[in-house]
């Protein structure tokens, strides 16, 4: 269950696009600030648009921007957006038949760390990251 790179990468934008206060920001500038490869990012903030985390507009004045407050949007909606609403389930060796029932090697000290990883997740909001990040780190 560690992050993907476009997760990665999705979180970085999401934190970048709510430090513009509403302003759309255009796919090409989250790239190029970000240095993050400009096709690969524009795949990623079109499955955020598509779930309903950010908004896109066309045209003059367009790009993207939050379709809901900071303070609203949680990091692991960031990441189910991206990596899927089974983020974080399955099995760390991806064993079939993992469960504790039937515990792999790993099942039972990788509970304890993705239970840490998936509630600080879901306690942690883009506003907060954007609160705590330093102006460099948004760059």
């Amino acid at each position: 269950m560690i992050l993907s790179q476009a997760c990665k990468y999705g979180l970085r934008a999401v934190v970048r696009v709510a430090a513009e206060g509403g302003q759309p920001m255009l796919s090409r500038d989250i790239a190029r600030e970000l240095s993050i490869p400009e096709h690969f990012l524009a795949k990623i903030l079109q499955d955020l648009s598509k779930t309903g985390l950010l908004l896109s507009f066309k045209g003059r004045g367009g790009g993207f921007r939050l379709a809901r407050p900071a303070a609203d949007i949680r990091l692991l909606e960031v990441v189910q957006a991206i990596d899927g609403p089974q983020f974080g389930q399955g099995c760390l060796l991806g064993l079939p038949e993992c469960s504790d029932n039937t515990p792999c090697p790993m099942h039972y000290q990788w509970a304890e760390i993705k239970t840490r990883i998936m509630h600080a997740l879901e306690s942690t909001r883009i506003s907060d990251v954007l609160e705590q990040a330093l102006p460099a780190d948004l760059n």
